[in-house]
């Protein structure tokens, strides 16, 4: 823990990007050193993602002391940055790429300069990020992106033309902002938008539908004989993808079923412990999807990849995450047949 506590002393007053991306590649031996104390995965992730956390703050921090050098103004506004995705939901490993977004109050008269501010702002934040050690989006899911930047109009508009035409790729986007968490900034701003876009989302059926019915498409690796199904061809023949064969299916159905029932909180554990609160899913139930998180969160861990030889496997990690995907698949199929199209 001493290790893990330096570690973060040493993010907080680090002075430039390559000292972060220092920091960065230190993650690695904190996390080996934590397990190696036999650190429950769950707890491993959260200071994992405490470091991530700190490693995006003071970037943003050092964004700000660039600015002002270069003799920039403050910002000119109120703002908070998100982070989204596995970020949003406590569950990145020791390297992954960017997934944010930014909200920022507007000065009437001046909307042109404080939108030039706010771009300029989140292109440098990204490029720190970037130096730190984290590519960008391949999906260009980045504040630098006008879709995830903008002031509370700009999102109202946004999420309320998404609901109006809910083709796939609105009700995807939709979907993405449902996992959002600030990480700095304005607080009540943070709260309003995240607030905002629970209400848009939550308790609509034909967005839950099209999102269960669309899961069905992203097939959990289990075989029709019951057995963990590896890719069958490509670079990767032979191995199981870790995050398209289990992980995402398993996020996915929970977080519709968190949607559904008020549940706010993006983390997918606290989801889950949620829906078993309210009575929505038994005690036998939610141990079972919180056990194949912990399987799904152990081995993106252990294979950094993302990919796994299913040949190579022990037959106890050959068991653990057989397990994980029969329960995975179960609840998939049992999200279909919960959300299913208004009408039908």
């Amino acid at each position: 823990m001493r290790d893990f506590a330096q570690l973060r002393q040493g993010i907080s007053s680090a002075s430039t990007t390559k000292e972060l991306l220092c920091a960065h590649q230190t993650l690695g031996s904190v996390f080996d050193s934590l397990s190696a104390e036999a650190v429950p995965i769950r707890a491993l992730t959260g200071y994992v993602q405490a470091v991530h956390d700190d490693l995006f703050r003071r970037s943003i921090e050092l964004t700000l002391l660039e600015f002002a050098e270069q003799g920039l103004s403050i910002p000119p506004t109120s703002y908070t940055w998100f982070v989204l995705g596995s970020g949003a939901r406590g569950e990145q490993t020791l390297w992954t790429d960017q997934d944010h977004a930014l909200i920022y109050e507007t000065i009437p008269g001046q909307e042109n300069e404080v939108d030039a501010y706010f771009t300029l702002f989140a292109e440098q934040v990204v490029q720190n990020l970037a130096s730190a050690g984290y590519p960008l989006c391949p999906g260009y899911v980045m504040a630098t992106n006008p879709r995830w930047r903008g002031t509370l109009g700009d999102w109202q508009k946004r999420m309320g033309d998404y609901l109006a035409y809910p083709d796939w790729d609105n009700v995807r986007f939709l979907l993405i902002a449902a996992d959002m968490r600030r990480v700095y900034g304005d607080q009540t701003l943070g709260d309003f938008l995240h607030a905002l876009v629970m209400e848009l989302i939550s308790h609509r059926p034909f967005l839950l539908w099209m999102a269960a019915d669309h899961g069905l498409n992203h097939k959990v690796a289990l075989s029709l004989f019951q057995r963990i199904q590896p890719e069958l061809a490509g670079d990767h023949k032979g191995d199981m993808n870790l995050k398209e064969g289990l992980h995402h299916q398993l996020v996915n159905s929970v977080r519709l079923w968190a949607l559904a029932n008020d549940i706010t909180d993006p983390s997918t554990f606290a989801r889950v412990e949620g829906l078993n609160q309210l009575g929505i899913w038994d005690e036998r139930r939610s141990q079972q999807i919180q056990s194949a998180l912990e399987t799904s969160l152990t081995f993106k861990f252990r294979y950094p990849s993302g990919y796994v030889r299913i040949n190579n496997m022990e037959r106890e990690e050959y068991e653990d995450l057989f397990s994980a995907l029969k329960v995975t698949r179960h609840l998939q199929l049992l999200t279909a047949k919960q959300f299913v199209k208004p009408g039908g």
